[in-house]
């Protein structure tokens, strides 16, 4: 449970781009047409062209952003903005729970290992 909330975390948090979105083309799993992923070109000020890809998962920043579309990810933060607005879509207090809680159960159990 720790393991699986502070993956989330540290994938969201290292995610660093600063651009606008080039090229964009969105895929999905078929034939349920689930799980879809897309795949951003997002190009900085200098010109240089960053792929990112924005999957099912919560530490993914949002999918089906059009073509054109600024975004700034700061590394090591869980926001980001899109077009200078400020998006918090990433579920903090879902994560730090699951964290905090499989944190507390790993140190019980380490305690009754250690009284027997």
């Amino acid at each position: 449970m720790s393991l699986l909330a502070a993956s989330e975390i540290y994938q969201r948090a290292a995610i660093q781009l600063d651009g606008t979105i080039s090229s964009s083309k969105t895929s999905c799993v078929q034939p349920e047409n689930n799980r879809c992923a897309t795949v951003y070109v997002v190009e900085d000020h200098n010109g240089s062209k960053t792929e990112y890809v924005a999957g099912p998962t919560d530490h993914s920043l949002l999918r089906r952003l059009p073509v054109g579309t600024e975004i700034v990810k700061s590394k090591w933060s869980l926001n980001y903005s899109i077009d200078q607005k400020l998006n918090r879509d990433f579920p903090t207090k879902l994560y730090f729970t699951l964290l905090g809680t499989g944190l507390c159960c790993a140190i019980w159990l380490f305690a009754l290992k250690g009284g027997t």
